[in-house]
């Protein structure tokens, strides 16, 4: 989606200008979204949390990973994808980076599976990403925040969104 202004794509967008370019089905998650946040803002503050205490809804973090991708892996082989290095500022529980890693994986093996000719057999697909997300978990996300305990947490988020059952008794160990 060619955005008016935008000069780069490594350009991040504010919530502002989103509101003013976003149409369609795009536009009607993004109301969903505000509209449950408010609803889920007020029911916090009744039980007297703080809005950091909240979850990014996975509506959102779902769709918005999935059009920055949609662009950002034009061209790309998966080899490239398994270089791409990624950081996100103030992650809070790491949603953003978690979906990333599962979008990022898909990715990598519908790659694989293209650039091969051959098809991942069904019953090993889910081992298959699983390892991948492992690696990129591992190796190709980043995430800071002023916040220890949300550090923390985003790791051991990222952990269990990538732990697989061993091979040879080898496993993933953060």
């Amino acid at each position: 989606m060619a955005l008016p202004g935008i000069s780069s794509a490594n350009e991040f967008y504010s919530a502002h200008y989103l509101e003013s370019v976003l149409t369609g089905d795009i536009k009607k998650v993004r109301e969903r979204w505000a509209e449950q946040a408010r609803a889920r803002q007020a029911a916090d503050h009744a039980a007297g949390l703080s809005g950091a205490q909240a979850a990014t809804p996975e509506v959102l973090t779902s769709c918005q990973i999935k059009y920055t991708l949609k662009e950002a892996l034009v061209g790309r082989s998966a080899a490239e994808i398994m270089e791409l290095k990624l950081l996100e500022m103030a992650m809070g529980s790491a949603a953003y980076l978690n979906e990333l890693v599962i979008q990022l994986a898909q990715a990598y093996l519908e790659r694989c599976q293209q650039e091969s000719g051959q098809s991942v057999p069904h019953d090993l697909y889910s081992t298959e990403l699983q390892k991948v997300k492992t690696r990129l978990a591992d190796q190709n996300v980043y995430g800071v925040d002023l916040n220890p305990v949300a550090v923390e947490l985003a790791e051991v988020s990222l952990w269990f969104n990538s732990i697989f059952t061993p091979e040879h008794g080898r496993a993933f160990v953060p």
